[in-house]
């Protein structure tokens, strides 16, 4: 490969059916004497957070459930004063990556002070490790419980920021597949093409090496065979199992490669036209493949094949094109509200970092080309 790398893990992870009933063991482990709880209204609704009060004991554990898609950061500093005030020693996130990012970020919070937004947008880097924290998902799409990433939305200036510091990966991640049964056949598509993505720019990544390369075709294996059964029968456990799978492994790539154009452009994508996450990753998947196929050299050309199971570049963008499109990704600009006049805006809302780590690199000019080939 010409280069040095590095790959690095450090979250414990109980894998599983049922494994969401070691929750409480786990706690004990870090000899936790309060627990924060951090999730949204929805896992109030279907129970999930009456189970793990009734594991953690309900005169230890404080509970936040008001976590928003897209959290701004500014739910991050309220989560991180109320851990203060109420003097817990461990936090517990239940949810999907909003409410893991938003406990990632707030458990840190704690420990450095300040505000998440200056380390959210990279003024300061948090450097010291934050209280424990177990993350245990209830989607199997961003992976945020087995990595360091995390992200927060700035109102003011309409951007999804994030940062990755090597002390923000959760202590233990609980990936217990029956947790999936019950997220709506939107969620499970939205999240799983939030996976593949992650994959897929993980291997066109300019910090892409053999581990993660691993990885990212093992996830997209997985996602191509069983995303659309878990989407058809949400009660599939298996298709479940191989989903969350898929979301992990994808995870475990992108956490050492970085995400690429398709997340840069997510983020307006997002944020100004109100198209889901997943969606908005899936969104230019197949005209990024396009941009990096020649950068992406014969031998890794012919895995990617292998996987998606065609010959050449112009059937690999075809192949993904319509696989993410079965699973709900819209096709046109025109499917979510964006004008021709309005392409020229929209770069100036990416994020740079992810676009630099596309290989080759998108400036703002491949920004237009890209989302005008969506015409």
């Amino acid at each position: 490969m010409g280069k040095i790398w590095t790959y690095y893990h450090k979250v414990k992870i109980v894998f599983g059916c049922k494994a969401f009933d070691t929750l409480n063991k786990e706690i004990e482990a870090f000899e936790g004497k309060k627990v924060f709880l951090v999730s949204d209204p929805v896992m109030g609704k279907i129970g999930v957070l009456d189970r793990a009060v009734e594991q953690i004991g309900k005169d230890r554990v404080v509970v936040f459930d008001q976590v928003p898609s897209n959290p701004p950061y500014q739910v991050m500093d309220e989560c991180a004063e109320i851990i203060k005030k109420e003097n817990c020693d461990t936090v517990v996130a239940i949810g999907g990556g909003s409410s893991i990012d938003v406990a990632k970020c707030s458990s840190l919070l704690v420990v450095a002070g300040g505000s998440a937004v200056n380390y959210l947008s990279a003024p300061q880097t948090f450097t010291k490790p934050g209280l424990p924290l177990i993350a245990i998902p209830t989607t199997a799409g961003t992976g945020s419980e087995v990595n360091r990433f995390m992200v927060g939305t700035d109102p003011e200036r309409q951007l999804k920021i994030a940062t990755a510091p090597p002390v923000a990966y959760p202590k233990i991640a609980i990936l217990d597949p029956e947790m999936l049964l019950t997220l709506p056949k939107n969620q499970t598509a939205s999240t799983g093409i939030d996976a593949f993505s992650h994959a897929i720019e993980a291997y066109w990544s300019q910090q892409a090496q053999p581990i993660s390369d691993m990885n990212a075709l093992e996830a997209m294996r997985l996602s191509l065979k069983w995303l659309p059964k878990a989407i058809e029968d949400g009660s599939d456990i298996e298709a479940r199992e191989n989903t969350m799978l898929a979301s992990m492994y994808a995870s475990f790539a992108f956490g050492n490669t970085g995400t690429c154009a398709c997340h840069a452009i997510s983020y307006p994508l997002t944020v100004k036209y109100g198209v889901e996450h997943g969606y908005a990753c899936g969104f230019t998947m197949p005209e990024v493949l396009d941009w990096t196929w020649d950068a992406l050299g014969s031998e890794k050309q012919g895995m990617l094949e292998n996987v998606l199971g065609v010959k050449g570049k112009d059937a690999a963008v075809e192949k993904i094109r319509d696989f993410s499109v079965s699973c709900g990704t819209p096709a046109k600009l025109s499917d979510i509200g964006i004008k021709p006049e309005d392409i020229e805006s929209i770069p100036a809302f990416t994020a740079p970092m992810n676009l630099k780590n596309t290989n080759p690199s998108v400036d703002n000019q491949g920004v237009i080309d890209i989302l005008k080939k969506k015409m």
